[in-house]
């Protein structure tokens, strides 16, 4: 695996939203423990789903960012430790042609997504 740099875990940027609210009135606001908001700041704990939507609703942000910042982060740390020797595993929808794909994979109602669109990563079509 590559090595690259660690990611900040996601509390450490959490921290520079709250700013100077108090660990305590932030923990009131998303309605939490103040420990549970504490561990998340001090990197002792991960930031669950339920807890990216509750800091998206509060600080006006995308669930998202706090849910792939934690993403980010778990992945990083499960690169850092030895792998057992895996085997590749053949399937047959690898081996099919885009347009035979082309029916498997629906887009969104009302929109038209051409076979180059399809050959691209999924994320390339959120942009």
């Amino acid at each position: 695996m590559n090595r690259r740099k660690a990611p900040l875990h996601p509390g450490v940027v959490l921290h520079e939203y709250l700013g100077d609210i108090s660990i305590a009135e932030a923990a009131r606001k998303l309605a939490v423990s103040r420990s549970v908001l504490s561990r998340i700041l001090h990197g002792q704990s991960g930031i669950s789903a339920d807890m990216a939507i509750r800091l998206g609703l509060a600080l006006q942000t995308s669930p998202d960012l706090w849910a792939g910042l934690q993403w980010r982060f778990n992945l990083y740390l499960a690169g850092k430790h030895p792998k057992p020797r895996v085997e590749r595993i053949v399937t047959m929808i690898k081996d099919k042609s885009i347009l035979d794909l082309k029916g498997m994979l629906r887009p969104p109602t009302g929109m038209k997504v051409s076979i180059e669109e399809m050959r691209r990563a999924p994320a390339d079509l959120d942009t």
